[in-house]
């Protein structure tokens, strides 16, 4: 059958209309494309600074629990693990205060005398936590001004984490001995 030249046109449009169909598209696949990509930076960005914000926030209150009561150096190792999780130079820093915190706990748990001293200083935590919750100052104004349930209950917390930690490297220090390795091998 011969094709008029109508029906010839009409197959061309419908040719030429497939074709931009498709054009069309593509283009509108690469839009949602680069829309995705736009979305997920932005959501990469907002990431970064809420980490950046909130590792911030816990690093510094490690820091100022380095010279008042609390477990200052855990929330220190905790920010900066934060910050890490998006921050090279915070890994860089993390990594650092693990090695000198974990050499200061070998050297601190290899001697019978250091491990009991430190024991007494959490056990002296323990009791002024104890005493900061009875709210009595006992004449002393430093005391009164210091002197709250928040502030025992971190006196506890840092005199049980010093003691806990301080047995638990004790133990592994003996248990490295006994395999012939560490401070604590004898020969």
């Amino acid at each position: 059958m011969a094709r008029t030249g109508q029906e010839s046109d009409q197959e061309s449009d419908q040719e030429s209309d497939q074709e931009s169909d498709q054009e069309s598209d593509q283009e509108s696949d690469q839009e949602s494309d680069q829309e995705s990509d736009q979305e997920a930076a932005e959501s990469s960005r907002l990431r970064r600074i809420g980490v950046g914000v909130i590792g911030g926030l816990v690093l510094v209150a490690g820091v100022v629990m380095l010279a008042l009561p609390g477990p200052g150096l855990l929330v220190v190792v905790a920010g900066l693990a934060l910050l890490a999780s998006e921050f090279d130079w915070a890994q860089r820093w993390l990594d650092a205060t693990r090695d000198k915190a974990q050499t200061s706990a070998q050297k601190s748990a290899s001697s019978r005398r250091s491990v009991a001293l430190t024991v007494l200083g959490g056990v002296l935590l323990l009791a002024a936590g104890a005493l900061c919750f009875t709210g009595e100052d006992f004449g002393i104004p430093l005391v009164s001004r210091v002197n709250s349930p928040l502030t025992g209950a971190l006196l506890v917390l840092s005199g049980l984490i010093v003691i806990g930690l301080t047995l638990w490297q004790r133990r592994q220090l003996v248990a490295a001995g006994r395999r012939g390795e560490g401070p604590l091998a004898s020969g």
